[in-house]
């Protein structure tokens, strides 16, 4: 159920007073809008969170343990519960200096880039080398990978780092167009239909920016990053491979 700002605003305020002395109120109004005991803690640990770090991703909250459809479906979204809370978006550069990291090599998450992406490519991109981000800037992509582009076409030609399924589509397209001839792009799905070079065998490929986006059944999955350890095991997928595999160490 998606609760009512008001009643949020509500919630927010019995919890300014502090979590023990909230517990110790009468509660129950909230309950009709499906937020108990739990959605209490869960709510008053994003608060914390996000006061402490308010450039925090859904996916980050939700690896620190908190429910995605409490982000979804109860708070709005989460950018509908900063703005209750009064809380600004960060550009990166304010990341940056938060963190200590405004200074030498800086080597971000990928959760961060795709948050600061348009900061990022905006005021990070080197000169001399477009679409690479400057010198001293790279993204971890997992399994010490850490790229400032991404070498496609047999590592003739670079491209920006993915930050959205249409752009990793693309960008996939160009590690793996060596051994694949292109045959159809399913937008909605985010599926690719291509066909091994010299050969009749066709193959469907899911390509998503995070293995945790995967939601149609096809053999094989390509994501930008794995983020759930689909490449162990995954529901949907008999084989998952991360950008990581094409590029190797950096």
């Amino acid at each position: 159920m998606k609760v009512n700002n008001e009643v949020l605003k509500d919630v927010i305020n019995v919890l300014s007073y502090g979590f023990t002395n909230a517990v110790q109120q009468d509660l129950s109004r909230f309950v009709a809008w499906g937020i108990g005991a739990k959605e209490f803690i869960e709510i008053n640990t994003i608060i914390t969170q996000l006061r402490n770090e308010p450039y925090l991703s859904p996916e980050e909250l939700i690896a620190k343990g908190i429910s995605r459809r409490l982000i979804r479906k109860t708070l709005g979204g989460l950018d509908n519960f900063k703005s209750l809370l009064g809380i600004e978006d960060l550009s990166f550069d304010d990341f940056l200096t938060l963190n200590d990291m405004d200074v030498g090599e800086v080597v971000i998450s990928y959760f961060h880039y795709q948050t600061f992406v348009e900061d990022v490519r905006r005021d990070h991109v080197s000169e001399s080398e477009r679409p690479k981000l400057r010198h001293n800037l790279k993204v971890d992509l997992g399994n010490e990978c850490y790229v400032n582009s991404i070498p496609i076409i047999n590592r003739h030609y670079i491209s920006p780092i993915p930050a959205k399924d249409s752009e990793a589509v693309i960008v996939g397209m160009g590690l793996m167009i060596m051994s694949y001839d292109f045959v159809n792009y399913d937008q909605s799905s985010s599926v690719l239909t291509l066909q091994q070079k010299n050969e009749q065998r066709v193959i469907n490929i899911e390509v998503r920016c995070l293995s945790s986006q995967f939601s149609t059944q096809t053999k094989y999955g390509l994501c930008v990053v794995d983020d759930i350890n689909a490449k162990k095991a995954h529901p949907l997928k008999s084989r998952v491979r991360d950008f990581s595999d094409f590029i190797g160490k950096q």
